[in-house]
């Protein structure tokens, strides 16, 4: 059976100062690693934060458009309505052959039916 080796005392490994100089340089350059993180994650957030902002603005800029757009459709039918009722006030004539009344009544009925303008006949 053959023994382990001896070490040879004048060979002992690195000092203690050794190891510890390589413990300090092992920990300043995780130090340094951890520095490089926190700068490319800062860089990262401001990059997200300013791609948000960029979609926010772009987003509020096309939902004001919309309700601009909205605006506009809305008031071309409230005009084509106003055009169409004053076309049907026009073409609104007296019925012959009936009572001063009766015609009363049916223009009435007509201006409740398209928004009304007249009173209501008096007593």
């Amino acid at each position: 059976m053959k023994l382990p080796a001896v070490p040879d005392p004048g060979n002992l490994g690195p000092s203690a100062a050794e190891v510890m100089n390589q413990v300090l340089a092992a920990e300043r350059e995780a130090r340094e690693a951890m520095d490089a993180c926190d700068r490319q994650a800062d860089l990262l957030l401001r990059k997200a934060r300013e791609r948000v902002r960029q979609l926010r603005q772009r987003t509020e800029e096309r939902i004001h458009r919309w309700y601009l757009a909205s605006d506009r459709r809305v008031a071309d039918c409230v005009r084509d309505l106003d055009e169409r009722e004053r076309g049907l006030r026009r073409d609104l004539a007296p019925v012959s052959g009936l009572p001063p009344e009766w015609q009363m009544a049916v223009r009435h009925l007509a201006d409740e039916l398209l928004g009304g303008g007249a009173e209501p006949p008096g007593p």
